[in-house]
């Protein structure tokens, strides 16, 4: 007589040969790496996580996969920056310091230079934006000095942090 089996065991007859290529496998890796650095990014971001209590979460972690997962870590915090705040968020500064160390002061360097970069652009885009504006305006019969037309500019913060991320990688 045959025997009837179960649905798992049709399953783990089915994929006994199956495994992750190594792409996959690779693939899986980073995407973990990468929420557990956004994650210990938002924790040092919020002030939930401290130095002693990083080295100690980092220690746990053999040193190749510490080293990725600190510059990862960083690119988060990179990420977390707002350009058009009137300056950048002094815990951010502070959460690389933990991270980074000594490397940090480089980053944070760079870090302001992009964002004095990505307003300048910012101040050029709106400039052009009034120009249109009153353009529009004056076509359709609107012009004086007191008009003053409000454009609403915003530029992609990702290329200026692109690379402050690349001294990172």
């Amino acid at each position: 007589m045959s025997e009837i089996k179960s649905t798992l065991d049709l399953v783990l007859e089915r994929t006994a040969g199956l495994s992750l290529s190594p792409e996959e496998k690779a693939r899986q890796e980073a995407d973990e790496l990468d929420k557990q650095a956004q994650g210990l990014a938002a924790r040092l971001n919020s002030g939930g996580l401290r130095s002693r209590e990083l080295g100690a979460e980092l220690d746990l972690r053999p040193p190749a996969e510490r080293a990725a997962l600190v510059r990862a870590a960083a690119g988060r915090l990179v990420d977390l920056v707002d350009f058009n705040e009137a300056e950048i968020n002094p815990q951010i500064r502070e959460a690389l310091e933990i991270l980074l160390g000594q490397a940090a002061e480089p980053v944070w360097e760079e870090l302001n230079l992009a964002r004095r970069e990505y307003l300048a652009g910012l101040d050029r885009e709106r400039a052009l934006d009034i120009e249109r504006l009153r353009a529009e305006l004056a076509a359709r019969g609107f012009s004086g000095s007191a008009l003053r037309p409000k454009p609403r500019t915003e530029l992609d913060q990702r290329p200026f942090k692109a690379g402050v991320k690349r001294r990172l990688a």
